[in-house]
């Protein structure tokens, strides 16, 4: 008489992770073999990196910009000329009330009063003060010319001496020209006269230097 197998079942409910069996008979038993690769050998170590030493960086100076030395360098030359332009424009204005307006050159040669008016007052001056009129005329020149041209050098001051005198005679040149319609004529007299004053002086300034330089010793023969 044969042994009856009772009915059996089996059900998978639910999500499975991983591998799954199901069946209705199993004999033998149930083998796995799952077939996994072998695992990577762990890669050598890498070589330590050479230490690299930054290249020293030179310290930034805190100082100002370059466009506040430029303001300040002209504001110093603007300081040091401004007495010059105040008696530039002093003449000036006392040649256009002697000739009154028109061309430049009546204005210049009213402006030429000024000279013995100058020269009465220093006059005076020597013989209140009992000195010699030609020191009390070389001190008012040197009293006269900026500190910032007299500290100027021998090349820098022929440099400046030259372009005030080219610029004074530009100036000069352009008042002579008729006027332009469409421009607007501006007045160029206080210019000149103070282009004209700023060249003598420099020029004064470079006799005075050569005048005083030190004269080569010569040698006995």
């Amino acid at each position: 008489m044969t042994e009856q197998v009772p009915p059996s079942s089996n059900t998978v409910n639910g999500p499975v992770a991983g591998n799954s069996v199901q069946a209705g008979m199993i004999q033998g038993g149930v083998h796995f073999y799952l077939n996994q690769p072998a695992p990577e050998p762990p890669l050598p170590p890498l070589p330590p990196l050479p230490l690299i030493q930054a290249p020293a960086v030179p310290p930034v100076r805190q100082g100002p910009r370059k466009r506040v030395l430029v303001a300040k360098f002209l504001g110093r030359w603007l300081w040091a000329l401004l007495p010059l332009v105040l008696i530039s424009g002093a003449v000036a204005g006392l040649g256009n009330l002697l000739a009154g307006p028109g061309p430049l050159p009546p204005r210049l040669l009213a402006d030429l009063v000024v000279l013995p008016v100058a020269g009465l007052v220093l006059w005076v001056w020597s013989m209140a003060a009992e000195r010699r009129f030609r020191d009390l005329l070389t001190l008012s020149l040197d009293k006269l010319t900026p500190q910032r041209v007299a500290g100027l050098t021998d090349r820098q001051l022929t440099v400046f001496a030259v372009c005030a005198a080219v610029f004074c005679v530009a100036g000069f040149v352009q008042e002579m020209l008729p006027p332009d319609p469409l421009r607007t004529r501006t007045d160029g007299h206080v210019a000149v006269v103070f282009l004209a004053v700023l060249a003598l002086l420099a020029f004064r300034q470079l006799r005075h230097r050569k005048k005083c330089a030190p004269e080569h010793t010569r040698l006995p023969e």
